[in-house]
């Protein structure tokens, strides 16, 4: 799902419970409109990447075959990522920008609860810490 597209509340949990077989799955400049947060869940889903998109957190609740995951240009920061049911996950890459007016982004955080074996970074920021 690529370019400019803003979805209504619920369009990509309709996505996604529609198509049962998705394995991969971008979001390039995509929102929701102010102030909302991306829940997914899906059987099947491998690769997620999503870049330049605002939404205010991403919310990975039930992700069991995601093995590759890149978030790429955020734009918000408030607890931005959070990862739930993902026991197959190996890489993640995570690169962003943090503004004055973002608060301070705790990896150790939002990293604390998975195991990769595979992680990049890249950010352009003083907004963000391991501790």
């Amino acid at each position: 799902i690529e370019g400019n597209l803003r979805f209504g509340e619920s369009d990509i949990h309709n996505v996604l419970k529609t198509c049962q077989n998705l394995q991969y799955l971008r979001l390039f400049n995509c929102d929701s409109g102010n102030l909302t947060v991306l829940q997914l869940e899906h059987p099947q889903l491998n690769v997620l990447n999503i870049a330049n998109c605002r939404f205010e957190s991403i919310k990975l609740n039930c992700l069991p075959k995601l093995a590759q995951l890149m978030v790429e240009g955020w734009l918000s920061f408030q607890d931005p990522l959070t990862f739930g049911y993902v026991p197959s996950l190996e890489a993640v890459r995570l690169a962003g920008v943090g503004l004055k007016r973002h608060k301070l982004v705790k990896l150790s955080k939002i990293l604390g609860k998975i195991s990769v074996r595979d992680l990049r970074l890249n950010f352009k920021s003083e907004k963000v810490s391991w501790w």
